[in-house]
């Protein structure tokens, strides 16, 4: 997980205005999905091993994907 620049919102969470996560698999994606409870779908960025797993979390949760980790 990466992020940076701490923000506090108007729900009273603090957060950084990029949160990237580097694999959603089983500790991943429930730390994804609490994510959202403070972040908004735009803030979050999500790169895994294969392009359908990146694709099924965009459909379930919304959040953007790059399958090249170099980004």
């Amino acid at each position: 997980m990466f992020g940076i620049v701490w923000i506090m919102n108007e729900r009273g969470c603090r957060y950084m205005a990029l949160l990237g996560f580097i694999g959603v698999g089983s500790m991943g994606y429930p730390m994804l999905s609490g994510a959202l409870k403070c972040f908004e779908t735009d803030q979050i960025l999500i790169t895994t091993k294969t392009e359908q797993t990146m694709k099924s979390v965009n459909e379930k949760l919304g959040v953007k994907y790059v399958a090249d980790k170099k980004e």
